[in-house]
């Protein structure tokens, strides 16, 4: 019967429309995308009065948007939300409802109104793509005015701003050539100059390494020539290199102590020490100052988290946390293989779903060190390219 229900959704194909003045959402659209990472307060400014909009759109329209995409997420929302209930340190968990609600809000407003805006998706992503120019440079500037040992944004430390810009650089990648204008050649070089100077500055190892493989990867499936990819990679070194004569305390760190594990190893022993403990729901969302038991072994006394995901949800939300997690990963997952095989007419879209596939595998890499899922702004981010695919996916059905 569930299989039954889900493709169904799969399966729909009817109208997804806007009441309201189409110019004037779109605009509020296009400003709620563009201020992810640039400032927490303006996203949920601007998410939240979407949101409003989204609440009196017409129910028939509103339906006709919800598909498994949108189940699959809401059903690890309701897992979260049963691991607060039942969290063993309720006043920590519960804050938990407020600072992850951005993404069901997000998860919904955005697959509704991609689907609005479906043949403005080439505007959409330059929107997107141009924001996390903007975010890059100002990370950039950050750094080599010594505000910062490591490039970040106004709104996010480096973790959150490194993993951003890897997306936004998988992105922008897998879409340049469909985008096309004049001189986009050299104006999606440029873009990724910033965006990986902004990586290498922000000295997320891991998602630096990401990056770069990424850029290989398109270079070997012919997604961007050779001499584009070496100019990318000549001229962020050479700024790298200058932002690193301007600001050089954390690579001297750096270069002092190459094999720091961040504590990693000390937090990898904490969790084995319980790792049988509430196996079922956890212990619930953001305890894991509650529950640590090594903390007096941290070097870093401010460590908030597990600086991995995987280990996060499965200490936070339980068993059924984690397979929910999984489920999601793996049904989007899907979702990519499933366009991909399709003999889609619009190179745009298959370059962007192409992308997001790439994108998905880079979140569950980031996710060993890091995570986004129960991240603020990053699990926005996601939403929305689960948005684009699912509304991708749904334009082939009707002939694109």
């Amino acid at each position: 019967m569930l299989k039954k229900y889900f493709a169904d959704l799969t399966s729909n194909n009817k109208p997804v429309k806007s009441r309201f003045p189409q110019q004037y959402v779109f605009i509020l659209f296009c400003t709620t995308i563009s201020s992810i990472m640039i400032s927490i307060f303006l996203l949920q400014l601007f998410l939240i009065l979407l949101f409003v909009l989204y609440l009196f759109e017409r129910f028939e329209y509103k339906k006709n948007a919800v598909d498994g995409y949108i189940l699959v997420i809401f059903l690890f929302g309701i897992i979260r939300i049963l691991s607060i209930i039942f969290s063993n340190y309720p006043a920590t968990s519960i804050p938990a409802l407020y600072k992850e609600a951005l993404l069901y809000i997000g998860i919904l407003v955005f697959s509704f109104y991609v689907k609005v805006f479906y043949k403005k998706m080439n505007i959409i992503l330059v929107v997107f793509l141009v924001s996390s120019v903007f975010v890059a440079l100002v990370g950039i500037v950050k750094f080599d005015l010594r505000f910062v040992n490591r490039s970040q944004s106004f709104s996010s430390g480096y973790s959150v701003f490194s993993l951003f810009l890897m997306q936004s650089f998988t992105i922008t990648l897998f879409t340049y050539r469909e985008l096309k204008f004049k001189y986009s050649n050299w104006i999606w070089a440029i873009t990724l100059v910033f965006i990986f100077t902004a990586l290498i500055t922000s000295l997320g190892r891991t998602n630096i390494a990401i990056a770069f493989i990424v850029l290989i990867f398109a270079l070997i499936i012919k997604k961007i020539d050779l001499k584009l990819a070496l100019i990318v990679l000549v001229l962020a070194g050479a700024l790298s290199f200058i932002s690193f004569q301007l600001n050089d305390e954390e690579i001297k760190h750096r270069i002092e102590s190459p094999t720091t594990l961040s504590d990693r190893d000390i937090l990898w022993e904490g969790a084995s020490l319980l790792a049988f403990d509430h196996p079922l729901l956890g212990f619930g969302p953001r305890t894991f100052k509650d529950i640590f038991p090594l903390s007096n072994k941290l070097v870093d006394k401010g460590i908030g988290s597990w600086h991995n995901e995987y280990i996060e949800i499965y200490f936070e939300s339980g068993i059924i946390g984690i397979i929910s997690y999984l489920f999601l990963i793996f049904y989007i997952f899907r979702g990519c293989i499933r366009y991909l095989k399709k003999n889609s007419k619009n190179d745009l879209a298959r370059s962007t779903v192409h992308g997001i596939l790439i994108v998905l595998i880079g979140f569950c890499l980031a996710s060993l060190t890091s995570g986004f899922i129960t991240s603020i702004t990053i699990s926005v981010q996601f939403a929305f390219f689960v948005a684009l695919l699912s509304s991708i996916e749904r334009s082939i059905r009707l002939n694109e």
